[in-house]
């Protein structure tokens, strides 16, 4: 299997950088005269031949053109991910690139363990994103998730949202199943997931208020990374793509 990279530029330059040359020569272990696969990010695709390779430089020629071949989803769905632990939101962030989620928008709710500084959210987000990459360069995508500014759980609750999206929240209480929903004739999802201890009561009533529908997964509870997982899969059988 050629290995793929993501390199959103390949239009334009020929060259990696040093951190991108790094994961080349040691991690994937791309020797001179190998073929790899590009991709940037938004659709596009294209295979190059590594034609200089020294200690610290990598450059390549392309020997195809390019193309633009799709692996996304039927349906576009954001998840609004209350924030977890460090490797929990780690894992969120890979599973949900590899299932193929559009986008994911890291929620600040009264019952997070962990406290964003203000400094540090650009870090943060440079992290996430990161995974993010890895993960489709690695299933094969040629679309990245985007990992949004974190936002505060009211300031989600009041965002507008078309006509066309199916807007879900997951909770233990909830009385509402997957069949239930009407996610064939919707083309956007939005799944709001809370925190290891859950989204609070009031919380809760806020997103009903707002018109979100209270869905359970089965009849357990399940912890915030795999209920993410569990929720997205389940959609992608509903709607066709698994």
């Amino acid at each position: 299997m050629i290995p793929r990279f993501y390199y959103p530029n390949f239009l334009n330059n020929s060259d990696f950088d040093y951190k991108q040359c790094h994961h080349l020569k040691n991690v994937l272990r791309i020797k001179l005269g190998q073929k790899v696969i590009l991709f940037d990010g938004n659709g596009g695709e294209t295979e190059v031949r590594i034609v200089s390779s020294l200690k610290s430089e990598l450059s390549f020629e392309r020997i195809g053109d390019v193309k633009f071949i799709s692996r996304e989803n039927i349906k576009n769905i954001t998840i609004a991910q209350a924030l977890c632990q460090k490797q929990r939101m780690d894992y969120i962030v890979q599973k949900s690139a590899e299932l193929g989620v559009e986008s994911i928008i890291p929620i600040i709710s009264s019952r997070c363990i962990v406290k964003l500084v203000p400094s540090k959210i650009p870090t943060k987000i440079l992290r996430w994103q990161s995974i993010s990459n890895g993960a489709s360069q690695q299933c094969g995508r040629n679309k990245v998730t985007n990992v949004c500014n974190p936002m505060s759980f009211d300031d989600f609750i009041k965002k507008k949202h078309s006509d066309n999206t199916e807007l879900i929240v997951l909770s233990p209480q909830g009385d509402v199943n997957l069949t239930d929903l009407p996610l064939k004739h919707k083309q956007n999802i939005f799944l709001l997931i809370g925190p290891e201890a859950g989204l609070s009561d009031f919380e809760e009533e806020k997103a009903l208020f707002a018109n979100f529908k209270p869905l359970q997964l089965g009849k357990r509870i399940l912890r915030a990374e795999t209920a993410s997982v569990a929720a997205i899969s389940a959609i992608n059988v509903l709607t066709g793509d698994f």
